[in-house]
């Protein structure tokens, strides 16, 4: 037992377990808050894997494609940039494939079936409105 300013008794060691206790909660929640703002996706036999992020706010995320050829379906409309590599598309609807090499964006609208063909290991970034 601890007298503090004005004659009061304190207990140092409650107060450190106070504060032990505030801090392993707090952090176990923004633990809890970051697992649901980044989700790591596999798809394909993990031969397509993409980093999400979603705060409620923005969704976007960042992937990389092996060499191949895989099908998807878009539930929002979804904004890709290829950043390297290259990535042929085509979207349910469209006749033909169309190729984007790095730098390159393309959209795909929301509700609708697509598919990517991969020659080289490629990588992109996803924004979904």
């Amino acid at each position: 037992m601890v007298i503090g300013q004005h004659g009061i008794k304190r207990n140092p060691d409650r107060r450190c377990l106070f504060y032990i206790v505030f801090l392993s909660i707090f952090t176990s929640l923004k633990t809890i808050n970051i697992r649901l703002m980044f989700q790591l996706r596999k798809y394909h036999g993990e031969r397509v894997q993409s980093l999400t992020y979603d705060d409620g706010k923005k969704v976007f995320s960042v992937g990389i494609i092996s060499p191949g050829e895989y099908e998807f379906g878009a539930i929002k409309k979804e904004i890709t940039t290829v950043t390297s590599g290259k990535i042929s598309v085509w979207v349910e609807g469209n006749d033909q494939w169309e190729e984007y090499s790095a730098f390159q964006k393309f959209t795909i609208p929301d509700h609708k079936n697509f598919r990517y063909k991969v020659s080289e290991t490629s990588s992109y970034i996803c924004c979904y409105e």
